[in-house]
């Protein structure tokens, strides 16, 4: 990951770093870190984190089409301090070094923070899916 990627998104982040590591073959995670005090071993906790993969939104077209953000979590002490948006930001980036044009999350409609941030970042709504449930086991049972 080059530094200079690292070090934009990391400006935002006051108090805060943002690295990039388990690079694999379709995607890669990034994590944002706080240093304790007193240090824990390590030095740094983990406060937040992205996994961001490519997919060509059909089996059968091996050049990606876009980058998913299949996981992105920040902890609740840490929201709203920049570290969300970091994220994004080194997701999107990363994105484009792959040569893709397109970056793509799924997000619950009821999560209104996180939909506001993601209105915030430009990510428009393209379409809506609804999570059906059935139960497998009888009532007898």
């Amino acid at each position: 990951m080059p530094d200079a990627l690292l070090a934009a998104n990391a400006e935002e982040l006051v108090g805060f770093t943002l690295d990039a590591f388990e690079h694999y073959e379709k995607g890669t995670y990034f994590v944002a870190a706080v240093k304790t005090n007193p240090p824990d071993p390590d030095g740094e906790t983990l406060v937040g984190m992205l996994n961001v993969v490519l997919s060509t939104g059909q089996r059968y077209f091996p050049q990606p089409e876009y980058a998913h953000v299949a996981d992105l979590y920040v902890h609740s002490d840490y929201r709203r301090k920049g570290i969300g948006t970091a994220l994004i930001r080194g997701a999107k980036t990363w994105a484009e070094l792959q040569g893709v044009g397109k970056l793509s999350l799924d997000v619950d409609a009821k999560n209104k923070a996180a939909n506001k941030l993601f209105a915030k970042l430009d990510f428009e709504e393209s379409f809506t899916s609804i999570n059906l449930v059935k139960g497998i086991r009888s009532e007898e049972e």
